[in-house]
């Protein structure tokens, strides 16, 4: 249920949309004390962030072991229409270099010595372009996964996602 009011009030990109849907949501739970502090206070963060000029994403990431659940990862704070690839291009020295082998997967990311993403050290990471939906995603997701598991260097630890800002498997 929370993941609802987030992201109702997480993908407003106004302020006038943002006071609208806190409006609809407090009608909706004003019966509920819980309910209506979360959306109180998720109000105030969405309404900072916007005067910045930033959003929040929620990062759902899922292993190769289970590829079938979703566990919610982390909160990222990033600049509007900007993807998972771009953000962890600005916090880490990566560089470009092809996947040989590889008929789906054109490109990885590669840092220059290991880096700490959602918790987990990893040497670098391939994109997963955006797709309309979450499930849209983590089936593309799934499907650039079985394409790595046959490349001879690659270990795979652990994907991140988006629901609309793509995301990255990261060995």
């Amino acid at each position: 249920m929370s993941d609802d009011i987030d992201a109702l009030l997480y993908n407003t990109s106004t302020n006038n949309s943002l006071t609208r849907m806190s409006t609809k949501l407090l009608d909706k739970y004003k019966n509920n004390r819980s309910k209506t502090v979360m959306i109180m206070n998720h109000f105030k963060k969405r309404k900072e962030l916007l005067s910045k000029g930033l959003e929040m994403i929620k990062v759902y990431k899922f292993t190769p072991d289970n590829k079938t659940t979703l566990s919610k990862g982390e909160d990222f704070t990033i600049k509007p229409k900007q993807g998972l690839t771009n953000f962890l291009r600005n916090k880490v020295n990566a560089k470009n270099e092809n996947t040989h082998g590889s008929i789906w997967v054109n490109r990885k990311m590669v840092a220059p010595r290991p880096f700490t993403f959602m918790g987990k050290k990893v040497r670098g990471f391939v994109p997963v372009e955006t797709e309309k939906d979450l499930n849209e995603t983590h089936k593309r997701a799934k499907f650039l996964m079985r394409a790595l598991e046959r490349h001879p260097d690659i270990k795979i630890k652990f994907v991140a996602i988006t629901p609309n800002r793509g995301g990255g498997i990261f060995f």
